[in-house]
């Protein structure tokens, strides 16, 4: 049974407004934790919980573009605690992908091609905010599967039973 006063908090494809859509509108402020803020309730966005800044927050701050891509609009968290620290963010919703080998590397594909159009100085489709030219930083991840049988058709949800 959960602890009905616990202070956990869920930031990944539950806060979005739609994870069944690879691009799932951003997150949904009506699914954030709220906390007291000058006496009104108050959206918490998952950068607003960080006590210290980033290397992105540092880099935008002295003017330079930055640019991110994840899995979950949740990582909204790089932007630093002022939640200016990205110039664009690129978060397709790894959760609306299927869980096959195939799946996931066209879903990488996608990462991919956001680091080709950043080096190019221009925006992937979908992007949140905007560059005026070649990010100074930018980063991101990829996903992992498990490659011991047929990594085309594997159905990798087995192994995180």
């Amino acid at each position: 049974m959960a602890d009905p006063f616990s202070n956990a908090v869920a930031y990944d494809e539950s806060i979005d407004y739609n994870s069944t859509a690879l691009f799932s509108g951003g997150i949904d402020p009506a699914n954030l934790p709220e906390a007291l803020v000058n006496g009104k309730c108050t959206a918490i966005y998952p950068h607003s919980r960080l006590r210290v800044n980033t290397v992105f927050e540092v880099v935008h701050s002295k003017g330079k573009e930055t640019a991110y891509t994840d899995k979950h609009p949740a990582y909204d968290i790089v932007r630093g605690p002022s939640g200016q620290g990205l110039s664009e963010g690129y978060f397709p919703e790894i959760a609306a992908v299927a869980n096959r080998v195939n799946a996931t590397i066209a879903y990488d594909q996608l990462h991919v091609d956001a680091y080709l159009d950043w080096l190019d100085g221009t925006s992937p489709k979908n992007a949140e905010g905007s560059l005026k030219g070649v990010p100074t930083l930018f980063g991101g991840n990829f996903q992992s599967g498990d490659s011991r049988s047929d990594p085309l058709s594997r159905d990798v949800s087995a192994d995180s039973k």
